[in-house]
This record gives C-alpha cells, sequence and structure tokens, in this order.
C-alpha cells in the first residue's frame, strides 16, 4: 500500500539515519492507514521525518496530536470554556 509522499520521505530519511525497526514501523503506518486514512498517516509520517523522530514508537503520538489539533470544536461564546 503506497501511504503518500511524506512517507516515502520518512522512509527515505530513516534509511540514510541507519534506523533500525523500519520494516515494523511501516507496517503499523499501513496499519493505521486503513484505520485512519491514508492521508493523516501521510502527513503524520512527513512531521516525523522533519523532527527525524523515527523510533517505533513515534508514528501514534504525533497522529494522536494532528487528528486531536484537526478536531472542529463546538461553537462557544465568549468567555465560555469548552
Amino acid at each position: 500500500m503506497a501511504i503518500g509522499p511524506s512517507a516515502a520521505s520518512w522512509l527515505e530519511e530513516a534509511a540514510a539515519e541507519g534506523v533500525r525497526g523500519i520494516a515494523s514501523t511501516m507496517a503499523e503506518a499501513v496499519a493505521l492507514a486503513k484505520l485512519r486514512g491514508q492521508g493523516a498517516v501521510d502527513r503524520a509520517l512527513g512531521t516525523a521525518a522533519m523532527a527525524a523522530r523515527f523510533a517505533g514508537a513515534d508514528l501514534r503520538p504525533i497522529l494522536d496530536h494532528q487528528s486531536l489539533h484537526d478536531a472542529p470544536t463546538s461553537p462557544s461564546r465568549a468567555g465560555e470554556q469548552q
């Protein structure tokens, strides 16, 4: 499954750094792409590549953070907490 250009960038950067566990991280990325969408996972991998975050446990927190901050918020009045 091709995830996208940012996934390719992550893969190239990780290989250039000599990172171990690339195959397992990419397998996780493919599984996450099926659940959360290719675009979201591609974006998270792009962020990980730019930040040189290549550990196996880095992808999911980045994806969670981006999806949390991309989520639409409910309208509120000034001074109200959401």
